[in-house]
């Protein structure tokens, strides 16, 4: 994996606030960002949170979406 530092991007064009095409551009780019914390875990590279289930299962936790707040987390493997 090779990390390049490239700077600040620059909007110069955007859509307007209330416009029906924002939810749908949003959950887009969120299920691209799911894609990859998934692709990154699996590969070993992040490490998230285990949580107890019922019956003594556990379940990851790498992620948490919710309307327009992301939070990964995550831990050294």
């Amino acid at each position: 994996m090779v990390a390049l530092k490239v700077g600040f991007l620059n909007a110069q064009l955007g859509i307007r606030q209330g416009d029906p095409m924002s939810p749908f551009l949003f959950i887009l780019s969120m299920e691209g960002l799911n894609i990859m914390v998934k692709l990154v875990n699996t590969n070993g590279w992040i490490k998230g949170f285990e949580v107890a289930r019922k019956n003594n299962q556990r379940m990851e936790i790498t992620q948490l979406q919710y309307v327009d707040d992301t939070l990964i987390c995550y831990g050294e493997v």
